[in-house]
């Protein structure tokens, strides 16, 4: 069985999409060969995509149109196998256009999606909504929606042991794979304060973030301050945290789940 996912991981959009994806991956790939589809790919995301034996193919897209994105796609579809059995597709600015063209080559196609808009698929997973009005949906369409079916790492079913009473209240901190608006920084800057000497943060840096090496730097030199990049999953970090600071990506739900108290 073929499955192809195609997803893009960048500065721009940051890296939950690639991550909630290759979450879904690792799921579902026993007998099956996974294929990702994505535009120009950082290598830390190759080298994790290789250490799952999953196949990678670059569209390089020359224009931002859905039009061409779906062309290049169909292409790679066509070569893989025709039809592909499963479609899986990630990305906001990909929609009902790109389906459309993209599911002639396909025996099924998924949409993951976190907004109320019209598709033309066979699955459809939301699970920061409800409900999805059945205007967007062919009436066909096998629906996944609600938390229940959030993506997480397995990883987190296996509990750690919490220390009730910890000596150093421990903060965790993760601003989103690009952090365009450079809130690490801003925060660096602010928990550098003596009033804080006694807490200590672990700032986590995205792959996509343009400033990883001036933060890890800076990070260095802050006694209190751990700086993390790249990290295989945020487990360990998440269970011996006693507060989380984060965006509201992908990375929210791991929050919830692990129950921490988080703004």
């Amino acid at each position: 069985m073929n499955v192809v996912i195609r997803v893009d991981a960048s500065e721009k959009i940051g890296s939950g999409h690639f991550y909630r994806t290759f979450l879904l991956a690792k799921y579902i790939k026993k007998n099956k060969k996974i294929h990702f589809i994505s535009n120009n790919l950082k290598k830390e995301y190759l080298i994790k995509l290789k250490s799952e034996k999953f196949s990678h193919h670059n569209i390089k897209l020359k224009k931002n149109s859905s039009i061409e994105d779906a062309n290049r796609t169909n292409q790679i579809l066509r070569k893989i196998s025709n039809p592909v059995d499963l479609l899986i597709v990630d990305n906001y600015k990909l929609g009902i256009e790109w389906e459309n063209k993209t599911k002639l080559y396909v025996k099924k196609l998924m949409v993951i999606d976190d907004f109320f808009r019209k598709h033309n698929c066979d699955i459809y997973l939301n699970y920061t909504n409800y409900k999805v009005h059945k205007k967007f949906l062919p009436s066909k369409c096998l629906k996944l929606t609600g938390p229940k079916y959030t993506i997480l790492n397995p990883n987190y079913l296996q509990k750690n042991q919490k220390e009730d009473n910890k000596k150093i209240f421990s903060i965790f901190v993760f601003m989103g794979g690009a952090d365009r608006a450079n809130f690490t920084l801003k925060l660096f800057k602010y928990f550098k304060n003596p009033v804080f000497k006694n807490f200590k943060f672990n700032f986590v840096l995205g792959i996509n973030n343009k400033r990883k090496n001036s933060l890890i730097k800076m990070g260095k030199k802050i006694n209190n301050f751990n700086i993390y990049y790249n990290l295989k999953n945020l487990k360990n970090l998440l269970s011996s945290s006693s507060f989380c600071i984060s965006n509201g990506g992908q990375v929210i739900w791991e929050i919830i789940y692990n129950k921490i108290p988080n703004i």
